[in-house]
């Protein structure tokens, strides 16, 4: 994600409001004149994690081109129940999982298009979920470590859906995903550790998930024992590979955008009789540790570099 380039967004979207922003946006949301389109909801923070919601809507404005409103929502400030009064939006976006938190409240009874982790209770939504789409990750494999027979992986119980999906597209192409099940640091140190002993040649360590199954004593052993084993390592933040993992697969804030534009077009057609239904990210940014792939004895060649966002 900091390795994104500056881009130019077209109005109403900029990265800080502007004083006749905030006044067309108070002067709408307090009469509740919504044009029907798209409601657009994306938290207002300052800083670098701004950038992620820049990129975010400047790709949903490349993909989906009709009318949208787009507000910045205050944290731990309620939403104007007038947002989605009458003529009111066609589809929601909520961007994060404080903005879905925020949406709940209002009862939307239109589609809406979340990202993030958290369940709501919405009669119609789409997710996208920000894991790698299983075809696009075993492209990604099949790239950097053609001959993976195993995959080794440390997963909590609250992503087992996901990781079912990946256990089949890989399994349909003949590689098999070892999972050890951890709610817990010491659970996963525990798993990390066992795995890291039994691994063997043709297997590779898949780190998933930081926050609580993931702290940095336990990655410099990952990566430690990795080295020294010549175990492939390949994650989904792209600091491990400066660290030595193999590769990692970190968003692509922009492409994400384009892809919530591509549901938002599905949903304006009509989402039928299904009322829930999860996507992954198909395009993702990747970052190589060229070191590490000599170490491994890997033979990258100049047209899968070209294609990789950061070399390093």
């Amino acid at each position: 994600m900091n390795h994104q380039p500056e881009r130019k967004l077209v109005p109403p979207f900029t990265p800080w409001l502007t004083r006749c922003t905030l006044l067309w946006i108070a002067l709408v949301t307090s009469s509740g004149v919504w044009a029907e389109g798209v409601l657009i909801l994306h938290p207002e923070i300052r800083g670098p994690y701004a950038r992620i919601y820049i990129d975010t809507v400047a790709g949903i404005q490349q993909s989906y081109r009709g009318a949208s409103n787009i507000v910045p929502v205050l944290p731990a400030h309620p939403l104007n129940a007038d947002l989605l009064g009458e003529p009111g939006p066609n589809v929601a976006v909520a961007l994060s999982n404080s903005v879905t938190r925020a949406l709940i409240p209002l009862n939307p009874q239109i589609p809406v298009i979340t990202t993030g982790t958290i369940d709501a209770p919405f009669p119609i939504r789409r997710q996208l979920a920000y894991y790698p789409d299983p075809p696009m990750l075993l492209e990604q494999l099949r790239r950097f470590q053609p001959g993976v027979e195993r995959i080794n992986l440390v997963a909590s119980s609250e992503i087992s859906n996901y990781v079912g999906r990946v256990s089949e597209v890989l399994a349909a192409a003949g590689v098999s995903l070892e999972v050890c099940p951890a709610e817990s640091l010491r659970e996963a140190a525990e798993c990390y550790r066992r795995l890291m002993d039994q691994a063997a040649s043709g297997e590779a360590l898949w780190i998933l998930q930081g926050g609580r199954l993931l702290e940095p004593a336990l990655l410099s052993f990952i990566l430690d024992v990795a080295w020294k084993r010549r175990l492939p390592i390949f994650s989904s933040n792209p600091d491990h590979a400066g660290r030595g993992a193999l590769f990692a697969l970190f968003p692509d804030n922009e492409a994400a955008g384009r892809q919530i534009g591509g549901l938002i077009e599905e949903c304006l057609r009509g989402c039928g009789n299904e009322s829930f239904r999860i996507s992954y990210l198909q395009e993702m940014k990747v970052v190589l540790n060229a070191r590490t792939s000599r170490h491994l004895g890997l033979d990258i060649s100049p047209e899968i570099r070209q294609d990789v966002d950061l070399v390093l």
